[in-house]
């Protein structure tokens, strides 16, 4: 039997550590430390489609857009990503009496505000306060969203969702 080399688990211990480190090397790796997460502030302006409904608001150059739609089509999107708890609901100054996704979709059917304000939080520190507007100027952006102290993931994330829905995103902003 001595021409045949016995499998390392045959050995004893000490045989099969040096058989380890000669096949798969000794440096003892420590393992990774954990990165920090950097949170920013981060704004982002976007449309859905871009109506202008009548002369005057040409003259003016306003443009009109689905508010109900786009809030609803945003606030999917945050669900998506994690932004479960819904903190305050409005349009105009009037209160909406929402805890979840389905209380807010029956709510905003009977609606016929044109500015809605909504804000949306995933944890104690991460916040989305969402603005979105029926006219607004064309050069502009109908749906503002504010995220506060929101990952890099998190945001592109959220980015592709509202990509995919069609709606077409103005301008990122991180802050801070």
């Amino acid at each position: 039997m001595e021409g045949i080399v016995n499998p390392p688990w045959v050995y004893g211990p000490k045989e099969v550590g040096e058989w380890i480190s000669a096949t798969y090397g000794d440096e003892r790796r420590k393992p990774k430390e954990r990165e920090k997460i950097i949170r920013k502030e981060v704004e982002i302006g976007l449309f859905w489609k871009k109506e202008i409904p009548n002369e005057w608001f040409r003259i003016f150059r306003y443009c009109e857009d689905d508010s109900k739609g786009v809030a609803i089509l945003i606030i999917k999107a945050l669900y998506k990503t994690g932004f479960k708890k819904i903190l305050d609901a409005r349009y105009g100054k009037r209160s909406l009496n929402c805890r979840n996704l389905g209380d807010l979709e029956e709510n905003l059917s009977g609606i016929k505000g044109r500015k809605l304000r909504f804000v949306l939080a995933r944890s104690e520190i991460e916040k989305a306060r969402i603005i979105t507007r029926r006219f607004y100027p064309c050069n502009g952006s109908s749906t503002i969203i504010h995220i506060e102290k929101g990952t890099r993931e998190d945001v592109a994330r959220f980015l592709n969702i509202l990509k995919d829905k069609g709606l077409t995103i103005r301008y990122v902003r991180y802050l801070l």
